[in-house]
C-alpha cells in the first residue's frame, strides 16, 4: 500500500468507512453510527495539493442530538503517519452549506500583496544583523503552545 496510488478506502484514498467510524464515535460518541446508505462526494476537486475532500451523508442510524446531517471530511498528506496508522490521515470539519470556496489569487491583486512582501523583506534583510543570542530565539516552537488545541501532537513537534 503507499500514498501515490488508488486504493479502495473512501474517494479511492487510504481511510476507509471504519477508520472515519471510529473518528465519529470519538466526537460524538458510540450512538453516532453510520447507515448503509452512507455516501461521500468529492467537494475538493483541483483544490488543493494532495488532500482529498469530500461531503460526507452519513444516513445517521440513531437520533443524536448534536451530531450534523452532513459534514465534510478532508484526508490529508500533512500528517505525521504512525506505524499504527501509516496510511492516514484525515480532519473532519462543519459543513457550511452555499458555502464559496476562493482562492487567494481571486481575492487579491499583485498591488495588495506589495506592502506584505516588502515588510517580509525588511525582517528578512534585518534578520542578517542577528547575534546567535537573538537567533536563539527563533529556533523555540512557540507555536506547538499557542495552538496547542487546534494542532495535534504529530504537527506540532
Amino acid at each position: 500500500m503507499a500514498l501515490f496510488k488508488p486504493a479502495d478506502g473512501i474517494l479511492r484514498t487510504n481511510v476507509s468507512w471504519d477508520d472515519l467510524q471510529e473518528c465519529v464515535f470519538e466526537a460524538f460518541g458510540e450512538d453516532a453510527k453510520f447507515g448503509p446508505n452512507k455516501d461521500a462526494k468529492d467537494i475538493g476537486f483541483a483544490n488543493g495539493f494532495m488532500s482529498k475532500i469530500c461531503l460526507v451523508t452519513p444516513d445517521w442510524q440513531t437520533n443524536v442530538n448534536g451530531i450534523p446531517g452532513k459534514f465534510v471530511v478532508k484526508v490529508y498528506y500533512m500528517r505525521e503517519f504512525s506505524e499504527q496508522n501509516p496510511l492516514k490521515g484525515l480532519i473532519i470539519m462543519e459543513y457550511l452549506a452555499d458555502n464559496l470556496s476562493l482562492h487567494i489569487f481571486d481575492n487579491l491583486t499583485p498591488d495588495d500583496i506589495l506592502q506584505a512582501l516588502r515588510t517580509i523583506a525588511s525582517l528578512e534583510a534585518a534578520s542578517l544583523k542577528f547575534n546567535d543570542d537573538d537567533n536563539a530565539l527563533f529556533m523555540e516552537n512557540i507555536f506547538g503552545e499557542m495552538f496547542a488545541k487546534a494542532l495535534t501532537k504529530e504537527v506540532s513537534k
